[in-house]
């Protein structure tokens, strides 16, 4: 009984299967979905696809609604398990993150090698002290002098072998600067 069942739907089978593995195959290579999308898209798919097949193979006597329920809860339950380990986003962002963190300190040693090392600083300023009331107004200037081992590009075909940094830095005014509260607070009473 089932080969007559198995005969008389046949061509039913070949349309849907073709189908449904198309679809599955080609929802798979999507670059434009998500993961999670996939996996659920491949679900709906492989359910539809299955329920249909499971409803037409059923036997005369059996009632073909069920059949095609359970045939495609089974085939969604597969899909998605399936689905969760091929779409697998987890071991990717472990794996971006392991990428990550290795190459975040590949990049604090190499700034902790040519991070400059400081020999000497003095503050220049100005020979007299500043009267308490405009020291606001005047960000003092100094200098530094750092030491370095590192090579410089300065042309295409040309190195420049660096071992020491001296940076000034000129006393600027600060027109900005807010007076002290003290300094507020004594020019109000």
């Amino acid at each position: 009984m089932k080969t007559k069942t198995l005969a008389r739907n046949a061509w039913w089978l070949a349309p849907v299967t073709t189908f449904t593995v198309a679809a599955l195959i080609v929802m798979s290579g999507c670059a434009s979905m998500s993961n999670r999308t996939k996996t659920i898209t491949g679900v709906v798919i492989a359910g539809a696809g299955a329920g249909t097949l499971g409803a037409i193979l059923a036997p005369k006597e059996e009632n073909r609604a069920m059949h095609g329920v359970f045939w495609g809860a089974s085939a969604a339950a597969v899909s998605g398990i399936a689905g969760l380990f091929i779409f697998d986003e987890e071991s990717r962002r472990k794996e971006a993150e392991l990428k990550s963190e290795k190459l975040s300190k590949e990049l604090a040693a190499y700034r902790e090698e040519s991070a400059p090392e400081l020999v000497a600083s003095n503050r220049a300023g100005l020979n007299k002290p500043l009267p308490e009331r405009f020291k606001h107004l005047v960000t003092p200037g100094g200098w530094s002098l750092f030491k370095v081992d590192r090579w410089v590009t300065s042309s295409e075909s040309e190195l420049v072998h660096q071992d020491m940094i001296f940076r000034f830095h000129q006393p600027q005014l600060n027109p900005t600067g807010k007076p002290p509260a003290e300094a507020q607070e004594g020019s109000i009473k």
